[in-house]
């Protein structure tokens, strides 16, 4: 189990590594991510569904915020 801090900063790192290997081009980089708490094991698929229903949201809402975590 991760924090919302410690998730951020799993991305920031992934954002820095990225930047770092695309400087030299001329691209512009961005990320969002959905991002969810799962506090038990998923007993069938149906609970899969609704799981990445709920990822899918979250990182809609992630890109409706325009900025990093």
């Amino acid at each position: 189990e991760a924090s919302r801090e410690e998730v951020c900063g799993i991305f920031e790192r992934m954002m820095t590594e990225l930047v770092k290997r695309h400087r030299e081009k001329d691209v512009s980089i961005t990320i969002s991510v959905g991002v969810i708490r799962l506090s038990e094991g998923l007993e069938n698929q149906m609970e899969l569904n609704e799981l990445l229903k709920k990822v899918d949201k979250a990182l809609y809402a992630s890109k409706e915020k325009g900025g990093d975590c």
